[in-house]
């Protein structure tokens, strides 16, 4: 049994697989040359009907005053720091964009009714338009610092005048918008402000009103100021001393009175008196106007509010210690001398006593009122000093909630002062500015197709057509080729074979089919796939010479080569 090496079958089967190959290359050329460039042309044709996306775009500047920026500080450009923040969000709002198709008629020919509203179908469109637009909507800083913002706006969409138009409406709608945007914000916020101030402003001032009435119904409820009832208070007692004082000087009179009397009515004869005592005009005087300096300082403190250390309250103290002092030293009555007239009339002088003691009747009586009045006014200064002392709690409570309330109030009048001065600044123009360093240009090629990947798509599925056919055919070839494919498949030795037996006209034939009828096929079915390549290649390079070639088809090649270069 004869061995083969390795090597020799592999390079026997290379070279019969490369020699396969070169056989149906030459054998099927035009199995694939005809269907490549047929169905190459047709993909060409196609094309023409791949929807083209245009890009349209420009910036804009957006900056501070710089030197109001400074001025004003940090609160001046917090606001804007929002509007960079939502550019992107603002341009692509759902109701920006249709108000800005309406404006501009888009879509055109939309359906509507007689009164001009849209039909559902028109709205459908709109809406599809609308999504389009927000879909193809980009926003790109190209420059970004505290007070300046250069921006880039780019849309994309299948319609190159519509892309253009609403691009440039969109634009000054969001310019326009967020201007105003800017000040409504900046009034609501004053609005609302000053809607707080003024609570804050109400409830403070409801809270004074109670801290007060509780000052007035309780006096010396409030820890920080003196205490009036105490100075009322240690009055009242003074003056029930020196009414205490009165009564005992009075009474003892009294009884020196009823010893006279009783000694007149005794002896009328021997009553030889060598005087009778009156009352002092001076003292009863001082009296008068300690009762007054007294119920003066009384009302200072309740009435009018005045502490300790008022000028006017001092003075009046100082005063009313002068006069205590000097009624001490002045005596309640003076001994006058009685004539001899009155010695020989004791009727005369037991008058005059029942007199005096009538008088001093009435003054214990009037004493004894006073002193009844005034420990009444101290029982009530106590009675209220025990009722303030338990609400001196709500009291602190009351006063805790009027400072919060202060406070609030503080915060909130500190913050209407920088958004009053933004207001000023945005009344002015002073504010925010956009300027438009670029115009909306329209667009003079799509964005979208690729023309080379186009192009190379379109030669890729006619090459795998034509490989597909090539296949198809020699799979579904059964003729005979070889006398080993013979052999094998008969089954028997093959001793001679001889090539396929042609005729004159059947040679004939077969070279005016192949060095005529194919080269023209192909040739024809080359300048078809060169036709509609430029048309492909020209109607998403350059739109306008697309059009050019449409009217004046000859001109492509011109064209073609003018691109090329």
């Amino acid at each position: 049994m004869h061995h083969h090496h390795f090597d020799e079958f592999s390079v026997t089967d290379i070279r019969h697989t490369l020699g396969e190959v070169w056989r149906v290359v030459r054998d099927r050329r035009w199995y694939f040359l005809l269907p490549f460039l047929g169905m190459s042309t047709a993909a060409m044709i196609a094309s023409l009907w791949i929807p083209r996306q245009w890009t349209v775009s420009t910036i804009i500047r957006r900056e501070h005053d710089p030197i109001l920026a400074s001025m004003m500080g940090r609160s001046w450009t917090e606001p804007y720091t929002e509007i960079r923040q939502r550019m992107q969000g603002d341009l692509a709002d759902p109701e920006m964009i249709e108000k800005t198709l309406a404006q501009c008629g888009l879509p055109n020919k939309v359906e509507q009714f007689a009164n001009g509203e849209l039909t559902p179908g028109g709205q459908a469109a709109r809406q599809q338009l609308a999504n389009e637009v927000a879909k193809g909507l980009v926003v790109k800083p190209i420059e970004t610092s505290p007070n300046r913002d250069v921006v880039s706006i780019r849309l994309t969409l299948s319609d190159a005048a519509a892309a253009t138009e609403t691009l440039r409406t969109l634009r000054d709608s969001y310019i326009r918008k967020t201007q105003k945007r800017t000040t409504d914000i900046l009034r609501s916020v004053e609005s609302f402000f000053q809607k707080e101030s003024s609570r804050c402003r109400e409830q403070a001032d409801a809270f004074q009103k109670q801290l007060l009435e509780m000052e007035v119904a309780y006096p010396g409820i409030n820890p920080d100021a003196t205490d009036p009832s105490k100075a009322e208070a240690a009055s009242l007692s003074v003056e029930n001393a020196q009414f205490a004082r009165q009564l005992d000087e009075l009474r003892q009179e009294q009884s020196q009175l009823a010893d006279a009397r009783a000694a007149a009515l005794a002896e009328p004869g021997s009553m030889e008196p060598d005087g009778v005592e009156e009352p002092n005009p001076e003292y009863a005087a001082l009296v008068s106007e300690i009762e007054s300096l007294q119920k003066d300082i009384v009302e200072a403190r309740m009435k009018k509010g005045m502490t300790d250390l008022h000028p006017d309250v001092l003075r009046m103290t100082s005063a009313l210690t002068e006069k205590q002092e000097l009624i001490q030293r002045t005596p309640q009555h003076l001994r006058r001398a009685v004539s001899s007239t009155a010695s020989l009339a004791p009727s005369s002088a037991i008058q005059k006593i029942e007199k005096r003691s009538a008088e001093i009747e009435a003054k214990i009586a009037t004493l004894q009122h006073r002193i009844t009045q005034n420990q009444e006014r101290l029982a009530r200064i106590e009675r209220t000093h025990a009722a303030m002392i338990e609400q001196r709690g709500n009291y602190a409570k009351l006063k805790d909630r009027l400072a919060r309330t202060n406070e609030e109030l503080s915060t909130w009048q500190a913050n209407l002062g920088p958004i009053k001065h933004i207001l000023t600044l945005e009344d002015s123009n002073r504010g925010i500015h956009f300027a438009t360093v670029r115009d909306v240009e329209p667009a003079v090629r799509p964005s979208a197709p690729d023309p080379r990947l186009v192009m190379g798509i379109c030669l890729a599925i006619g090459a795998a057509v034509g490989v597909v056919v090539v296949l198809l055919t020699e799979l579904l070839d059964r003729s005979f080729r070889t006398a080993q494919s013979v052999a094998t498949t008969l089954g028997i030795p093959l001793i001679e074979s001889i090539d396929e037996i042609m005729t004159a006209a059947t040679r004939k034939r077969q070279m005016v089919r192949s060095m005529v009828v194919m080269p023209a096929v192909a040739f024809t079915l080359s300048l078809g796939l060169m036709v509609a390549g430029a048309m492909a290649y020209l109607s998403i390079d350059n739109p306008g010479d697309y059009d050019v070639f449409k009217k004046s088809p000859h001109r492509v090649f011109s064209l073609l080569l003018g691109s090329s270069r």
